[in-house]
């Protein structure tokens, strides 16, 4: 979301439209994106309605709250979107509205992954549908992974091609480029972090099992 706000503004489709590497590198985040997304869903959804299946047959509300958390939390991005938007919020310095919004960027983000984990951990759900998810979340963890490094090649390659876009300041509320995308790196290397040490519990989770069986 960051990423897509960043780069909204007529000069970066224009520089993306003229210089290859500017845009391969969008193209790629955005292709990430959708695969990402996808893998999510395909490997994570089945787990939810298993968690909403128990939780409904042992009537606990409170692992049905932990799975609208998410929304909620998303909620809470949006509105705090539109009211960086405002002019008494404006009036604050540039690089305050960049930090409030990256902090409730990262915090929606954390609040939303630990609920379900938590709805998940306390829920009973069938070990082949935790193995059914292996591969979904590679494919999810390598498109974050790829989005990364997409996203730092596309600064790069701003820098070079239009040096003035990057060191203005049309960033995130109006903060600066370069500082955005620092931002904006720095939340997906820490995403992506996450994202592999899970696949790596995973994958060894279900090697012992394996080896068990």
């Amino acid at each position: 979301m960051a990423f897509q706000k960043l780069t909204e503004y007529d000069d970066f489709v224009e520089v993306a439209r003229a210089h290859s590497l500017v845009g391969t590198s969008f193209t790629l985040v955005v292709i990430g994106s959708v695969l990402a997304l996808l893998a999510i869903l395909t490997g994570g959804l089945p787990i939810v309605f298993a968690v909403v299946k128990d939780a409904l047959a042992t009537k606990s509300i409170g692992r049905l709250l932990l799975l609208v958390a998410p929304f909620l939390a998303f909620a809470a991005l949006l509105e705090t979107i539109q009211l960086l938007g405002h002019t008494f919020v404006n009036q604050l310095p540039r690089a305050v509205g960049a930090t409030i919004f990256f902090g409730i960027l990262l915090a929606a983000a954390v609040i939303s992954t630990a609920s379900v984990s938590i709805a998940v951990t306390r829920s009973k759900i069938p070990d082949r549908l935790f193995r059914f998810a292996i591969f979904p979340s590679a494919i999810a963890t390598i498109s974050m992974a790829c989005m990364l490094l997409a996203t730092i090649f596309w600064g790069l390659g701003l820098q070079s091609a239009a040096p003035q876009l990057f060191a203005g300041n049309d960033g995130i509320v109006g903060s600066s480029t370069s500082g955005s995308w620092l931002g904006i790196i720095a939340v997906m290397t820490f995403s992506t972090a996450a994202a592999v040490v899970s696949l790596v519990r995973g994958i060894a989770a279900r090697s012992v099992q394996y080896s068990i069986e």
